[in-house]
């Protein structure tokens, strides 16, 4: 099934040890754009002096403001990445894409995270894994400056060279190639403070023709004001912690119970997917398999752990058992909702979001049935999403429900239908980076051919690289 994620190259979420899945931070796709291509200063410096100079003049600044660029292939400046930092208090503006754009604030233990185009933020602990690594809590101005300043020391060949005065201030540059990523940087720096001012990168990419060039702009010492740190929104904030415990407290009565697995809700979304709360003690065990409402079909998707893309959050469990999420897609959204399901049950391996399938995928029947009686829920998105840290997850819903609709009329022989589920998949894309819809033009204008739509089908493959090759976002 294709995912954003697989836009990427890599996965978004990786399994953690023993029963749970360690899902990667709410900003690991974010920090991707940004990480990707920051170099990594050496362990001993070549270019010693000028090194240890800004070292120390960056390990004093009292505040920084960073500003991250990137050309697009059309010719325009895209801003990506916007950093402010003061007294161990970090702000990260990101622009993943025009649908996608977020603030994550970290002042002490607390993070907030504001997706903007969600109706809500959260507060919660700190998530060590944000920004790919990024120590969030502990990083000082100095670790920040030194991602973007150095490279692995036995490929880098760092030389020191006159620049032109910047603003009337005198300056000096710091060229860094790294033969083994075949990257080429240029950084400006302060002569009389011995801080960065700008720097150019230059890297190849996937799918990218020719080289992908960031920029960044530095600037230190500068007051920042207290809004810019200010947990306050114009929004409601979600306590992370107290609404998970609220929400925790209303499952512990169980709808029903099949051998280990214990039903903790069934609700079904105005898309017709129907979403079942689970514990269970471990994996391989019985779960949900299948279900049946009316003469609707549905689709078992991936299975959901709470805390997708925020791998720091501790296990979400009832009575020592892990909570995971099922949801089972609509294949026709159109059908009236269901008031009532009946789930059957087997014992069967997790299929994580953003994994290949299991290896062994067998499943044994574990009876009885359970009828169950469903809420409905308002949105889209389940109301418990941003108590489970799933606020970045929903934005992939569309996508995945309307992949696995297009997987299924395919593999039922219905060419047409499949290609429109395509097409309607390339329109979720745009809710999250909107050129990540070409694989799913390039899927539609497949279905179309072998349905023998030779110009829909080339329409559609012309569509696929257009949009790819602009990388709009």
């Amino acid at each position: 099934m294709h995912v954003y994620a697989d836009s990427l190259g890599k996965p978004t979420l990786r399994p953690r040890v023993a029963r749970r899945p360690s899902m990667a931070g709410a900003l690991a796709l974010t920090a991707a754009l940004t990480t990707a291509t920051l170099l990594l200063w050496p362990r001993q410096a070549t270019a010693a002096g000028a090194f240890h100079r800004m070292d120390l003049a960056i390990r004093n600044a009292r505040t920084m403001e960073s500003t991250g660029r990137m050309l697009m292939p059309g010719g325009k400046w895209r801003e990506f990445l916007h950093v402010y930092y003061r007294r161990g208090a970090w702000r990260y503006d990101v622009s993943k894409s025009d649908a996608m754009r977020m603030t994550y604030l970290v002042r002490g233990n607390e993070a907030l995270t504001d997706f903007w185009n969600l109706d809500h933020a959260t507060l919660g602990p700190v998530v060590e894994s944000a920004f790919d690594g990024m120590r969030s809590g502990e990083m000082d101005a100095l670790e920040y400056a030194k991602q973007s300043i150095g490279g692995n020391q036995d490929h880098i060949k760092p030389q020191i060279q006159a620049h032109a005065p910047v603003d009337g201030r005198p300056a000096y540059q710091l060229s860094i190639d790294d033969a083994s990523a075949h990257s080429h940087a240029e950084f400006v720096v302060d002569r009389q403070t011995d801080l960065p001012i700008s720097a150019e990168i230059r890297a190849p990419a996937p799918g990218w023709t020719g080289d992908v060039v960031r920029t960044q702009t530095y600037h230190f010492n500068e007051e920042l004001p207290e809004s810019t740190f200010s947990f306050e929104r114009n929004k409601p904030i979600i306590r992370v912690s107290e609404a998970r415990s609220e929400l925790l407290a209303s499952w512990r009565k169980p709808l029903g119970q099949v051998a280990e697995c214990t039903v903790r809700d069934a609700a079904v979304t105005p898309d017709g997917t129907i979403w079942l709360a689970i514990t269970t003690p471990g994996d391989p065990w019985v779960r949900p398999a299948s279900v049946t409402a009316g003469g609707a079909t549905y689709l078992r998707s991936h299975d959901v752990s709470p805390g997708v893309n925020a791998s720091d959050q501790d296990s979400v469990e009832i009575d020592g058992q892990p909570v995971s999420l099922v949801p089972f897609v609509s294949l026709d959204p159109t059908q009236p909702l269901p008031r009532a399901v009946t789930v059957r049950f087997a014992k069967r391996a997790v299929w994580w979001s953003n994994f290949g399938k299991p290896e062994d995928r067998t499943e044994t029947p574990a009876d009885p049935p359970l009828k169950l009686a469903l809420r409905q829920e308002a949105n889209v998105r389940p109301h418990y999403f941003a108590a489970l840290s799933l606020d970045r997850y929903g934005f992939d819903l569309g996508i995945v429900a309307w992949s696995m609709r297009a997987e299924e009329y395919d593999r039922r022989g219905d060419l047409l239908a499949a290609a429109k589920a395509w097409e309607e998949c390339a329109v979720a894309h745009r809710g999250v980076v909107k050129y990540g819809g070409h694989t799913a033009l390039e899927r539609a204008s497949d279905c179309y051919r072998r349905a023998g739509e030779i110009q829909l089908a080339d329409q559609r493959a012309k569509e696929a690289a257009v949009l790819f090759a602009g990388k709009e976002r």
